[in-house]
């Protein structure tokens, strides 16, 4: 699953060792800090990343109890800034990179279509 605030994008997945576990994985290492701020984050050895089957795309990654995550993402909802999230993203790439997976998944409304979004 992927999370994506205006603090940071996390993709998450089940921790297959314990069920009531997640792990969190980031591109950034902050992005998990912000979202669980006592997290104890580890970031791949440099040898695994670009791995050509794809299993280490992720160079940060946090293993956290199920119910903390809950907890997080929920305070994020909580916080909801009024309007579009990405107007308060204050990293202009991540700012840059919301905008363009919000293109990209626009393409896949096959309902709609505006010259707006073609490139």
């Amino acid at each position: 699953m992927w999370i994506t605030t205006q603090h940071g994008h996390i993709s998450v997945v089940a921790d297959p060792i314990s069920p009531q576990r997640v792990i969190m994985r980031a591109h950034r290492f902050e992005h998990i800090r912000e979202l669980i701020p006592e997290a104890d984050i580890w970031q791949l050895p440099r040898y695994e990343r670009g791995d050509p089957f794809g299993e280490h795309d992720y160079y940060y990654r946090a293993v956290v109890q199920k119910s903390r995550f809950q907890q997080a993402v929920a305070e994020q909802i909580d916080a909801l800034p009024l309007g579009t999230f990405r107007h308060h993203i204050a990293d202009p790439v991540y700012y840059d990179a919301c905008n363009r997976a919000k293109r990209e998944l626009y393409r896949t409304d096959l309902t709609k279509h505006h010259s707006l979004f073609d490139d």
